[in-house]
């Protein structure tokens, strides 16, 4: 998984379960590694994306989302209790993330304390969500048997 903002890119290495930051240049300027289960470090890094000037890394091994400030420090953690084997994540410039994971969709939001909650999509029932991706109008899901699914996003957000 690979994600960028402004002169940083974020790239996941899911066989060492590590995060590195690359600059402009493509030199690493810091890698986070896995750590023992906490609420301020990530097990199993599954997927990663860009929310605002923050990281959020989904942590398949311990059911939760982590989000990180620009430096690496960990600033929140989000639906731990609400996950279910969690596989997929992604988020848009509206400062929405969403996930896919055995329950189907869950929509989270960066202001970590608002509640989020899973969405019913009749359409995705049953099916195992392998990615998910957004412009900000559209939100689409792989799924490992079906295909690709276009989901209208209301209110949509602006360009990425």
């Amino acid at each position: 998984a690979v994600g960028g903002h402004g002169q940083w890119l974020f790239v996941l290495d899911n066989l060492e379960g590590a995060i590195a930051t690359l600059d402009m240049f493509g030199g690493v300027t810091q890698v986070m590694r896995p750590e023992l289960p906490s609420s301020t470090s990530f097990i199993r890094p599954r997927a990663l994306s860009v929310l605002g000037d923050s990281l959020i890394v989904l942590d398949s091994g311990a059911d939760q989302v982590i989000q990180f400030d620009r430096y690496g420090s960990p600033v929140g953690v989000y639906a731990e209790e609400d996950l279910s084997n969690p596989k997929a994540l992604t988020a848009d410039t509206c400062g929405r993330f969403y996930i896919g994971d055995d329950n189907g969709l869950y929509l989270g939001f960066a202001d970590m304390s608002l509640p989020g909650r899973n969405i019913a999509v009749p359409e995705l029932a049953g099916l195992d969500i392998s990615d998910l991706w957004t412009d900000g109008a559209f939100l689409y899901v792989a799924t490992r048997s079906d295909g690709i699914h276009m989901l209208l996003i209301d209110p949509p957000c602006g360009e990425p």
